[in-house]
């Protein structure tokens, strides 16, 4: 005498495409007040990404981190440069 398991089809549903939407903007909005609840200096500095032209030099170290993680250099190195232009302003 054997045993035979025999493993239901259950399918996962997919999700549509809006209600995807809907669950990124709430992450977004989330994040955003967790950002401006616990690190308010970081607020002032996506404000000034995200609105004016000119950056100061803490947003262009940060940009200047993005561009280097986007061109394939590896994180810790960026975050090392990153960390050398804020403290010692170079």
């Amino acid at each position: 005498m054997g045993y035979k398991i025999i493993y239901g089809s259950k399918k996962i549903p997919k999700r549509n495409f809006w209600e995807l939407q809907t669950l990124i903007c709430v992450f977004m909005l989330v994040l955003a007040l967790c950002v401006r609840l616990t690190w308010p200096e970081g607020t002032q500095l996506i404000r000034q990404i995200l609105i004016t032209d000119t950056l100061s030099q803490d947003a262009e170290a940060f940009m200047e981190m993005i561009r280097q993680v986007g061109a394939g250099e590896s994180l810790s190195d960026a975050v090392a440069v990153f960390c050398q232009e804020i403290f010692h302003g170079q």
